[in-house]
């Protein structure tokens, strides 16, 4: 059996993911509940289709008037699990001031209709960055080869 949640296991995944570079770092400066109501918004942001007034609100980070009572009623079979956590990560980046945790080429606006951008890590991998104004709005797709 594979100890596949061992704190020891290597980052390497993608670079913007919690199992790349962006997942070595560290929590600083937050209180549990802090984590907690994190948690509760990177959830609550995850389920749109579920009810879109409620995810609004919790897309205004600390300044939403949300609580763990807020989480009840939703079927979790219609909210994607690691958007959840994709999402709680967001917005513990957010509290700790240092979101988007990424590297500056993954934020850059692209200019043309669709742009691919190569870029070599330290490490010698190669990442290929394609980005679609069209379809995400600047946002960048990332695959790792």
């Amino acid at each position: 059996m594979k100890n596949r949640m061992s704190r020891k296991r290597a980052y390497n995944g993608q670079i913007h993911t919690v199992y790349g570079k962006r997942g070595k770092t560290k929590v600083k400066g937050l209180t549990m509940r802090d984590i907690c109501d994190c948690y509760i918004r990177g959830l609550l942001i995850s389920a749109p289709n579920v009810s879109s007034k409620i995810s609004m609100e919790a897309m205004k980070g600390e300044r939403a008037d949300l609580d763990e009572n807020d989480l009840y009623g939703f079927d979790l079979n219609k909210i994607d699990a690691v958007a959840i956590m994709q999402n709680m990560m967001c917005e513990v980046e957010k509290m700790m001031g240092i979101y988007p945790n990424v590297p500056k080429v993954l934020l850059a606006e692209p200019k043309d209709e669709i742009k691919e951008l190569i870029v070599e890590m330290k490490n010698g991998s190669k990442i290929m960055i394609k980005e679609s104004k069209e379809k995400l709005r600047g946002n960048a797709i990332i695959s790792t080869s």
